[in-house]
């Protein structure tokens, strides 16, 4: 008998891509980004580097600082999880293309 489900990616072969949307300024400042690590953790790192006011650290915490807007207000999107492959993130430089032809 045959299964229907596939062996899982390992955790270390998978990236996600993400976005984070400025809740002040909306659809004018987007951060498309990717991580191998958990999300959850990744994002916590551009909040801290606001918080710690570190805006070297972060383009996205370099926007909030440059124009006193609020991290609290921010939305995080998750736009895909793929597998990498020979280190390439195809999704997150479509993503990143896409939105730049958008805007």
């Amino acid at each position: 008998m045959f299964c229907k489900h596939k062996d899982p990616i390992p955790k270390n072969d998978q990236s996600d891509v993400y976005k984070i949307t400025c809740g002040d300024c909306g659809a004018i400042y987007r951060y498309i980004g990717g991580t191998g690590r958990q999300l959850k953790i990744r994002i916590r790192e551009y909040f801290d580097a606001f918080h710690d006011n570190c805006p070297m650290k972060s383009a996205f915490a370099a926007h909030l600082t440059k124009y006193g807007n609020c991290v609290e207000k921010a939305t995080v999107s998750l736009l895909h999880t793929e597998t990498i492959k020979n280190g390439s993130r195809a999704l997150e430089t479509s993503e990143i293309e896409k939105h730049t032809q958008s805007s």
